[in-house]
């Protein structure tokens, strides 16, 4: 009997060893498996931190980009108020001159209306 519980006993141990290194297979296809799936899904990650990444310095050069064109328009239309003004103080003083000279030939036709005037009143001279 003793061979036989011997036996037994032995059989149980490799079966248990069995079942352990199958079980411990098991869980390391499982490890690996996850492992796999982790490194994949690192990747993808660093693929997407790359496309951001030149999404983000594209978006930064058209910033710089609408900076610089921004900067231009902006000293472009500060040289444009500089000549709109310039131009309202030349209309203004072109309007005051005109003013004048209105003024003066409304009188010079006055002088040569009243000039005519003593003429044809005084038709012996």
């Amino acid at each position: 009997m003793a061979t036989k519980s011997y036996a037994e006993e032995v059989a149980r141990k490799y079966a248990d060893e069995v079942v352990r290194a199958s079980t411990e297979k098991e869980e390391i296809d499982a490890l690996r498996r996850d492992f796999i799936e982790e490194q994949e899904q690192i990747r993808a990650n660093t693929r997407q931190q790359q496309n951001n990444r030149r999404d983000l310095n594209g978006a930064i050069e058209e910033l710089n980009n609408l900076r610089a064109q921004s900067m231009k328009v902006e000293k472009r239309c500060g040289s444009i108020e500089e000549q709109i003004t310039s131009l309202r103080s030349q209309e203004a003083e072109n309007w005051d001159n005109m003013q004048d000279t209105l003024n003066n030939q409304a009188n010079t036709y006055e002088d040569l209306k009243d000039a005519c005037e003593v003429r044809l009143l005084s038709p012996g001279q």
